[in-house]
């Protein structure tokens, strides 16, 4: 009887460790990364700003469809290569400029923040993606298991392959 609480007890200390995770790991975590491209920023914005060729190289989506305005709002049906359908709400847009869409997939709030500058003959892209979980058992999830999706990184150097380049985004440090 005594083994059988011990193991009880460690049990329980590792629940309380995992949950302690979640309780300690920010709400929201955000990362940035940063490239150049020798693509004009018209015709990346032009395919940023078009989330139905997204399937083409977002390493995270299978399909995506386009949806009708709600309240002014773009929207699209996204689905994963997990086979989850989610919604993708375009929150801001700024031609030639900035790409901003927000999604939620397994309980987290997912924002892709895209931001485009001239660069010489060619242009600068700067993507943000920021995760958002409440629940913290999700939380230690995601920070224990890195997450179900593709990082910030990811998806700009497949972005960048898919455009034709030598992906080479890097980490921002901020």
């Amino acid at each position: 009887m005594k083994k059988l609480f011990n193991w009880i007890l460690v049990l329980a200390a590792c629940v309380g460790a995992f949950y302690g995770v979640g309780v300690i790991v920010p709400r929201s975590q955000k990362l940035g990364c940063t490239t150049t491209m020798q693509e004009s920023t018209p015709r990346l914005y032009e395919q940023i700003n078009d989330p139905t060729t997204w399937d083409d190289w977002h390493p995270d989506f299978a399909r995506v469809d386009e949806l009708p305005e709600l309240d002014k709002v773009r929207r699209w049906r996204l689905t994963d290569k997990q086979g989850l359908t989610f919604e993708l709400s375009e929150s801001q847009a700024e031609d030639n400029q900035r790409w901003q869409g927000t999604y939620e997939r397994l309980g987290s709030r997912t924002t892709l923040r895209f931001e485009l500058t001239g660069y010489g003959q060619g242009s600068r892209i700067r993507l943000v993606k920021t995760v958002e979980t409440r629940d913290p058992w999700l939380r230690a999830k995601r920070f224990l298991w890195f997450g179900d999706d593709s990082s910030a990184l990811a998806i700009l150097n497949a972005f960048q392959a898919q455009q034709g380049e030598t992906p080479g985004a890097a980490k921002d440090h901020d």
